[in-house]
């Protein structure tokens, strides 16, 4: 009986206790309504030019996190039939892709990642800017995010055809059932979105942005596309001749800027003396893996390199050439520098990987990724 009484005693002081706390948050109407204290808000956060820069930058990383940590490998060179293997993300080679395919889910939903934060930043650029804040990076600002959602959209079309096209991310909160939009609309929104981000992205980047002739080479892309998208195309031969004027001019405009060149040595595009190099029109901007800060590393990483070429934590190797890559590397045997800076080669000697044990010789009889395999920390500090 004592335990009993004991019992109650207790659930009656729970009840006090749990009626004292509804009690507290029933006292004030605007108990929810806070504003968090030491944060930023979009209401304050845009107030110079330094901040509407930085507030882009999340579309480098995190909205393309898990499109790019392994999904990118499996829908570009694993279909292309570049690379295998037959324990991760093999479905993709095998053509044996479906709804559930987890790879193929991640990545829509990472790609409409970027359509809605692209969404919300040039809304917040648009209500939120501070008057110190110059025109000149407000529009980079919005270039970058049509650049980014025109992206986004380009990869959605040409993986699933058509798409949901919206750019207001409340009314689709609102009414989330939404008819797709025929591919051809979506092909004119990406160019839309391109030629926008073309008109209001600067002559020259700044801190590693882009400038707008990296929205010209996604247009002449986009363009390229459209040539022979049109219904009743058969073949490159029926391919609209007007937009590859525009393709072949977006192109020349990019090559002849002066911004922008092919490095000398093929090789030297995938060592990490190399980033942000003389080719680069547009990257990533992935947080060092070192940070931990998951979701905004390139996790991709971990899949391409192997525990003997790095001391990062990772587990891959797992792009493997196929034998048709092989084959067309057999056409050329001259063509030993792309080949060797693309995929590890058997009895191959890399001498800026594992500078510390003089280089690093691949000694086994298969042929994985070389290239976007930095090696250890060391050659990862930047000369």
């Amino acid at each position: 009986m004592a335990r009993a009484t004991s019992l109650l005693s207790r659930s009656k002081e729970m009840g006090l206790f749990l009626l004292a706390i509804l009690s507290l948050t029933a006292c004030s109407d605007d108990f929810l309504d806070q504003k968090p204290k030491g944060q930023y808000t979009a209401e304050t956060f845009y107030s110079s030019d330094a901040a509407v820069r930085k507030g882009t930058e999340p579309l480098y990383n995190r909205a393309w996190f898990d499109f790019n940590r392994r999904a990118i490998v499996g829908m570009g060179s694993y279909r292309a039939n570049d690379a295998w293997n037959p324990y991760v993300s093999a479905e993709f080679a095998r053509f044996q892709v479906t709804a559930l395919t987890e790879d193929m889910s991640l990545a829509w939903s990472a790609l409409y990642n970027v359509v809605t934060m692209s969404n919300a930043t040039l809304q917040n650029i648009e209500n939120y800017c501070s008057s110190e804040v110059t025109e000149k990076a407000k529009n980079a600002a919005m270039g970058e995010c049509y650049l980014m959602r025109g992206w986004a959209y380009f990869y959605l079309l040409r993986g699933w055809g058509a798409n949901i096209l919206f750019e207001d991310n409340q009314k689709m909160v609102d009414n989330p059932i939404q008819p797709l939009n025929p591919e051809d609309d979506v092909l004119k929104f990406i160019i839309r979105d391109f030629t926008k981000a073309k008109d209001l992205l600067p002559e020259e980047g700044i801190d590693h942005h882009p400038s707008r002739y990296a929205a010209m080479a996604a247009l002449a892309k986009a363009y390229l596309a459209q040539s022979g998208w049109q219904k009743g195309n058969k073949g490159d031969h029926n391919r609209n001749e007007a937009l590859l004027d525009s393709v072949v001019n977006y192109c020349n405009q990019v090559i002849n800027c002066g911004q922008y060149a092919l490095m000398n040595d093929y090789a030297d595009l995938f060592k990490a003396q190399s980033n942000d190099n003389m080719e680069t029109l547009l990257a990533m901007r992935w947080a060092d893996p070192g940070t931990g800060e998951w979701g905004a590393m390139n996790a991709l990483y971990s899949d391409l390199a192997f525990p003997e070429v790095t001391d990062v934590n990772v587990w891959g190797g797992s792009l493997i050439a196929s034998v048709d890559m092989i084959d067309l590397y057999n056409e050329d045997p001259a063509d030993s520098i792309r080949r060797d800076a693309t995929f590890f080669t058997p009895r191959k000697y890399y001498s800026y990987l594992k500078r510390a044990d003089g280089g690093y010789t691949y000694k086994h009889n298969w042929m994985q990724c070389k290239k976007g395999v930095l090696g250890t920390s060391e050659c990862r500090i930047y000369d």
